[in-house]
């Protein structure tokens, strides 16, 4: 049995009891899912209402009624085993996404700090090579002087 089947018949358990409301016993519920289209052997079923018990989406109650089981508030609130997992996929991709995007941002912003440091030792470099040879001081300005000028 794979366990997409699985999360479709524990689901389906779950809407029977959200149905009815009521208390039902293993013989009831076992009749409601001959009822649907959903094949559930009983002993498959027996897990699938031990599971929900768990996981207090269901409860047994035992003082009046031995083996009846009913839906609690939580499994009332609860939207379904695959929906839960559709939700819990859905959050890892994203967070795997926003690393990605994190790491990326991360990468350019040691690019622009690299890119940045290393002009700023250029211009210290072009900054002592000026203080010990001021005739150079102007280099970097010949291309204006090389434009004619407009009369």
């Amino acid at each position: 049995m794979e366990l997409n089947s699985a999360l479709k018949q524990i689901d389906h358990i779950l809407n029977i009891l959200k149905e009815h409301q009521s208390l039902l016993n293993f013989d009831e519920i076992k009749k409601k899912v001959d009822e649907s289209a959903l094949v559930i052997e009983p002993s498959v079923l027996g897990m699938i209402l031990e599971k929900l018990e768990r996981d207090k989406y269901i409860f047994r109650n035992t003082s009046k009624l031995p083996n009846y089981f009913n839906i609690s508030f939580e499994g009332n609130l609860f939207i379904g085993y695959q929906k839960q997992r559709i939700l819990d996929d859905e959050g890892i991709i994203t967070a795997q996404n926003n690393a990605s995007q994190a790491k990326i941002y991360a990468n350019r912003l040691l690019w622009a700090t690299w890119c940045a440091g290393i002009a700023a030792v250029l211009l210290l470099l072009w900054q002592v090579w000026v203080w010990f040879y001021p005739v150079h001081a102007n280099y970097p300005y010949w291309i204006w002087q090389t434009i004619p000028k407009k009369p």
